[in-house]
C-alpha cells in the first residue's frame, strides 16, 4: 500500500510505502510543516505494513486542497472531527462533514480533499484486504454484515456507501488508538484488537431495529438528528445552545428536540452529560479532579462533582477507592 499527500499541488506533506515495512515493524512519524497558504499543517502516522492510521491537523490562511492518492488493495476508516472538507474525485464531490464517519473499500483513490479557510482536523484509517479478512476469519457475526460479505467478493464500497455518526464509544475507540503509546509489538496487538471492537460496533450499529418512533421520521429529519448528534459528540465539551445546534444542523428547535428523544430515547441535555460523565469515568485513574473538570467542559470543579456524584451515585474519589481498595 502506498499513501501521499500533497497540498495545493506542490507542497509535499508525506509519502509512504507499507510494502516497505517488515512484518511485525510499526513505525510513528510525526510530520509538522508550514506550505503556503497555512499557517501549519501537522500529521502523525502510525504505520505497519498492513495498516496506517492517519492524524492531519490544518490551520489554513485561506481554502486549500489537499491531493490525495492512496494505491493497493484496502478499507479506509475516514472522519472529520474539527471543520468540514469536501472530497472530490471522478465520480462526484461529497461533503465531508462534521462526526460522520465513512467506511469504503477500493484498491486505488485520487482525490482532491478541498478544505476552507479554518482549522480541520481529519482521521483515516488504512486496513489491507488481506488484513481485514485475516482479522475476521473467525468471527461468527460477519456472515451477517453486507459490508464484509462485499470485501471478501472483492466488490468495490464507494464513498458514502456506509456512513456512521461518530457516537461517543467509536470516537473512545478511535481516540484510544491514536493516543496508545505501548511497546511496538505490544501496541500492534492492541490496534488490531480495537479495530476488531471497532468493526464489530459498526456493525452492531447497522443491524439496530429502528424503533416505532424513529419510524415515523422522514429520511431527511433523521440525517439532520444523526448529524446533531455527531457534532454534539465532537463538541460535548462546549457543546451549542439547542437554538445553535437547529441552525447548523438546518432543523427547527421544536423538531430537533422532539426527533432527538424519540431517535434515541433521551433528552439532547441528558445526551451532553453522559458523554461528559463516560469520558470522566475514563479518566479518572490518568487524571486529577481538576484535570478531568476542565477536560470535561466543567468551569466549576465542585458542580463537576456534583454531577458525577448525582450520576455515579458516588464521586470520584469514592469510585478511586472502590477500584483500588
Amino acid at each position: 500500500m502506498k499513501i501521499q499527500s500533497i497540498l495545493n499541488e506542490d507542497d509535499l506533506l508525506y509519502e509512504e510505502n507499507l510494502s516497505k515495512l517488515s512484518e511485525g515493524e510499526l513505525l510513528e512519524k510525526s510530520i509538522e510543516t508550514q506550505p503556503k497558504h497555512t499557517a501549519s499543517a501537522k500529521a502523525s502516522l502510525k504505520l505497519s505494513r498492513d495498516f496506517c492510521i492517519i492524524d492531519t491537523r490544518f490551520d489554513f490562511i485561506k481554502p486549500t486542497v489537499d491531493k490525495f492518492s492512496i494505491s493497493g488493495n484496502f478499507i479506509m476508516i475516514s472522519c472529520v472531527v474539527r471543520g468540514e472538507s469536501v472530497r472530490q474525485n471522478l465520480e462526484k464531490d461529497r461533503n465531508l462533514e462534521l462526526g460522520q464517519v465513512h467506511f469504503s473499500y477500493s484498491k486505488k483513490i485520487n482525490e482532491r480533499v478541498r478544505m476552507p479557510q479554518s482549522k480541520t482536523r481529519y482521521i483515516c484509517l488504512l486496513i489491507s484486504r488481506t488484513k481485514y479478512l485475516d482479522l475476521l476469519k473467525n468471527e461468527s457475526w460477519v456472515a451477517r454484515d453486507p459490508f464484509y460479505t462485499a470485501i471478501k467478493t472483492s466488490k468495490r464500497i464507494p464513498l458514502g456507501t456506509y456512513s456512521f455518526p461518530l457516537g461517543f464509544q467509536m470516537n473512545q475507540i478511535i481516540s484510544e488508538i491514536l493516543e496508545c503509546k505501548w511497546e511496538h509489538h505490544i501496541q500492534l496487538e492492541f490496534i488490531q484488537l480495537k479495530i476488531k471492537e471497532l468493526l464489530l460496533h459498526v456493525f452492531n450499529i447497522s443491524v439496530e431495529n429502528p424503533s416505532k418512533e424513529q419510524a415515523n421520521l422522514s429520511e431527511n429529519s433523521k440525517e439532520k438528528i444523526e448529524k446533531a448528534k455527531a457534532y454534539l459528540t465532537v463538541n460535548y465539551k462546549n457543546p451549542p445552545t439547542i437554538k445553535k445546534l437547529s441552525r447548523i444542523v438546518l432543523i427547527n428547535e421544536v423538531h430537533l428536540k422532539s426527533g432527538f428523544k424519540n431517535l434515541y430515547g433521551t433528552t439532547i441535555k441528558k445526551f451532553v452529560i453522559d458523554l461528559r460523565m463516560q469520558k470522566a469515568y475514563s479518566l479518572l485513574k490518568s487524571k486529577s479532579v481538576n484535570e478531568i473538570a476542565e477536560s470535561t467542559g466543567y468551569k466549576s470543579v465542585p458542580h463537576f462533582i456534583a454531577t458525577f456524584k448525582k450520576y455515579y451515585g458516588q464521586t470520584p474519589k469514592q469510585v478511586l477507592i472502590q477500584q483500588n481498595p
